[in-house]
């Protein structure tokens, strides 16, 4: 295994030259589809009813489009912020030592 400073260049400028993803021609191809998801989203709200905004707007919109961008199942998109929640809310990782004899 590469030791930290080598794993600081392995994805250096010029090891990326020769890959054809583009962010903006790429997010340009999921326009329409994150919009689509969006109008749904905002369509779908209550009228003249009180909602949790974070719940049903904000954490629904950001699952969808991080599961839009990383091509992950959008029936499994909850996931994505349980793990997250996981994720953010480890203060120690547990360590575990083993001694040689």
């Amino acid at each position: 295994m590469p030791d930290q400073d080598d794993l600081l260049t392995l994805a250096t400028p010029s090891s990326r030259a020769g890959r054809s993803l583009s962010a903006p021609s790429s997010l340009r191809n999921l326009e329409d589809l994150i919009r689509q998801r969006t109008i749904n989203v905002l369509d779908s709200l209550p009228e003249g009813d009180t909602f949790d905004w974070v719940d049903t707007v904000s954490i629904e919109l950001t699952t969808l489009l991080l599961a839009t961008l990383f091509d992950f199942p959008l029936q499994d998109r909850h996931k994505l912020t349980r793990w997250s929640d996981v994720a953010t809310s480890i203060t120690t990782l547990p360590v575990r030592v083993t001694r040689k004899r």
